[in-house]
């Protein structure tokens, strides 16, 4: 249990990471204006929902965790 622990906080850098960069790639997108199609910018947001709601969960775990220790 502890190692799940130490591994979740890296998890969330990780992810986090992992959001900003497709943040960034949807409004650069949005920035070069008709170079990527809706569906890619669909896509992209698709995927950022899906990392902050993994995001959401790896901390509601963590806070699971220490409150029932």
């Amino acid at each position: 249990m502890d190692a799940l622990i130490q591994l979740i906080p890296v998890a969330i850098i990780i992810l986090l990471v992992a959001l900003v960069i497709v943040l960034f790639m949807g409004v650069g997108g949005m920035a070069v204006g008709g170079r990527v199609t809706p569906r890619v910018r669909n896509k992209l947001m698709r995927i950022r929902v899906i990392l902050q709601g993994l995001i959401v969960v790896l901390v509601l775990i963590t806070f699971a965790i220490t409150a029932f220790r």
